[in-house]
């Protein structure tokens, strides 16, 4: 088993919700990278990736022909999705 991660965003960075944005202009580097490695992973039987826009195009960037699997998502945040963790603290 292989697992794959997709670059850390702004709302790693930023200390918030991830709000499920594209992958931002920042992480180009990172898919070049991936697109480099297309092809070194082992052979695989199944390949899955999360639903997430970064898990997706990570998986494309390694040249996976990866099923999205719900079962890997991310937690839903509900009213907090796209809030920092000071704001929530202050108002929860």
């Amino acid at each position: 088993m292989i697992l794959v991660s997709p670059d850390i965003g702004t709302a790693s960075r930023d200390a918030r919700f991830d709000g499920g944005a594209e992958p931002e202009e920042a992480a180009e580097a990172l898919v070049r990278r991936a697109r480099g490695l297309a092809g070194a992973l082992p052979a695989a039987d199944r390949q899955l990736c999360g639903p997430s826009p970064g898990c997706r195009t990570t998986a494309e960037a390694l040249g996976l022909l990866a099923r999205t699997e719900p079962a890997l998502g991310d937690w839903d945040m509900g009213r907090w999705r796209g809030r920092r963790l000071d704001e929530v603290s202050a108002e929860e």
